[in-house]
């Protein structure tokens, strides 16, 4: 389904659009409006929030040919929900993009610290530790159960 009729392809939307902020807020509405028809839960796919949540491209809008279509690049298979928090993490690149990105987050225990950038790579990753450390004490049998999957810090 186009956005607007006759709008099939990033280059037609972007030529029917005199600024990128407004090309953006029709790509951001049509995602949304999509992501509505598959049914699944406006909650963060990371941590289940779902007070605040932004509809994310997996691949992002820039990473697409002006020839793409917007089914494409606003289909299913392109978009999941984050909250600002794990949005701005996942736009980083990082460890957390690629396990959304291939949907491989397992069961068990992921825990976010974000650290003030006043803090020392150093202390940000000796503070990982000794969380990582204590939840292995306290979970202990059921560390089977429930492994701890990962510890990230933003710094």
């Amino acid at each position: 389904m186009a956005i607007i009729k006759g709008i099939r392809t990033k280059e037609d939307l972007k030529n029917s659009h005199k600024t990128k902020a407004s090309f953006n807020k029709a790509m951001r509405m049509d995602a949304k409006k999509r992501y509505q028809e598959t049914g699944r839960p406006f909650v963060c796919k990371v941590c289940g929030e779902s007070r605040q949540i932004d509809i994310c491209h997996i691949k992002s809008i820039e990473d697409f040919e002006d020839s793409a279509t917007i089914d494409t690049i606003n289909g299913p298979d392109n978009l999941v929900v984050l909250c600002p928090f794990h949005h701005r993490l996942f736009d980083q690149k990082n460890e957390l993009a690629e396990k959304i990105t291939n949907d491989n987050f397992g069961t068990g225990i992921h825990v976010i610290i974000d650290f003030p950038s006043s803090k020392t790579l150093a202390e940000a990753k000796q503070i990982r530790e000794l969380i990582k450390e204590s939840l292995m004490n306290h979970l202990k049998d059921d560390l089977e159960k429930f492994p701890i999957q990962s510890i990230w810090v933003d710094e």
